[in-house]
């Protein structure tokens, strides 16, 4: 799907559209594509002037990053000399930018929402490994209040170790 998301409210999650136009790279980034893959975005985006394009495009080997690097004076170097006929490209190839670089934040968003994840179960399983030696050594922090020994001060403890010692 190639539609871009109006708005983005508040909670509101991003869906991740596809640039590519072929099921089998459905994925792959643009600066990843083929000169085959560029041969078939033309085909479904400049559908009326695709001949002229994918001969030149061909020519100059274009793949998926120099698609993205295309300006009006390139495409007039590649022969493509109609000023129609370059506006046309460039718009189609500007709004393919614009869903890459939405894709692309969509990617850095997640990325960012699993680290973030990652980073609060560390956080957690310090605290619990921190949190465990005074489950062990305090019976007054024991996590079975019906399995716990006789109720002692905590410093008693630590006072029958000060007697093993002397």
């Amino acid at each position: 799907m190639n539609v871009l998301p109006s708005i983005l409210h508040p909670g509101e999650a991003l869906t991740v559209y596809h640039t590519s136009p072929t099921l089998s790279s459905l994925s792959k980034p643009v600066v990843l594509w083929t000169q085959q893959d560029v041969c078939k975005w033309l085909k479904k985006h400049c559908p009326h002037n695709y001949l002229t394009y994918v001969e030149a495009f061909s020519h100059h080997a274009i793949t998926g990053r120099a698609l993205l690097r295309l300006n009006g004076e390139k495409l007039e170097r590649m022969g493509i000399v109609q000023e129609t006929l370059r506006q046309e490209v460039l718009q189609q190839v500007l709004q393919l930018q614009v869903r890459e670089e939405v894709r692309n934040l969509q990617l850095l968003s997640r990325s960012e929402m699993r680290r973030g994840a990652k980073q609060r179960r560390m956080r957690r399983g310090e605290l619990e490994r921190q949190r465990a030696p005074l489950l062990e050594t305090s019976p007054s922090l024991s996590p079975d209040p019906c399995h716990s020994p006789s109720p002692r001060h905590p410093l008693s403890r630590v006072q029958e170790l000060l007697s093993l010692n002397t």
